[in-house]
């Protein structure tokens, strides 16, 4: 997750870019295409943060995992859960 994250805030901010670009060579400048090139901005900035972020996180939890001496089999379980104005699933066990 933390990769697709990095690379999606790079593809956002190639984009950004390229509207930047297109605009300056072209003397297109407009609120509208601003606004739109701001935007692809502040989402590569938020898909840096969050790709940055997962991959700090599955770092740590690797390395917690591996320092822990547990066997590589993991049990973990999968249940769907049913209510009267609710459905979902619960999961549970050890990693």
């Amino acid at each position: 997750m933390g990769i697709a994250g990095l690379a999606t805030g790079v593809l956002l901010n190639l984009k950004a870019n390229s509207m930047a670009d297109d605009m300056k060579a072209y003397g297109a400048y407009s609120d509208g295409k601003e606004s739109t090139r701001k935007t692809y901005e502040t989402g590569a900035w938020i898909a840096y943060g969050a790709g940055a972020a997962c991959l700090v996180a599955g770092s740590v939890l690797y390395y917690l995992g591996t320092r822990a001496g547990r066997p590589e089999s993991s049990g973990v379980a999968f249940a769907p859960m049913v209510g009267p104005t609710a459905a979902g699933a619960t999961v549970g066990g050890t990693f």
